[in-house]
């Protein structure tokens, strides 16, 4: 073995860039194919739309935002960051616990 390369190492479960924005996809695939399924087409075009309406909305609030209040904003956001890893965990639990009830209610098993 070439004693210039290291073995590499397996990272921790971190999720990277790319798992964090394939998080929204899942969602909205799953939005759009379950009223896709239970109600049909024009109903998903619905969904569809209604879901780009708000990712866009909050795309352009936090544009505008950062924008208006600049520096500061940005500022006061990183002095959270501390508190964002422990708030985004606990979001997550949660919104986990919601799409498995929405789902065995969807399936009829509750």
């Amino acid at each position: 073995m070439d004693q210039g390369h290291r073995q590499a190492t397996p990272r921790t479960a971190r999720p990277t860039g790319w798992h964090r924005s394939a998080a929204p996809c899942r969602v909205f695939l799953g939005v759009v194919g379950t009223s896709l399924q239970l109600h049909g087409m024009a109903d998903a075009v619905a969904q569809f739309v209604l879901f780009g309406i708000g990712m866009g909305t909050v795309l352009a609030s936090l544009t505008i935002l950062t924008a208006w209040f600049g520096e500061g904003l940005v500022t006061r956001v990183r002095s959270l960051a501390r508190h964002i890893g422990w708030a985004s965990a606990v979001l997550l639990w949660l919104v986990s616990a919601y799409v498995v009830y929405y789902w065995l209610i969807a399936i009829r098993l509750l």
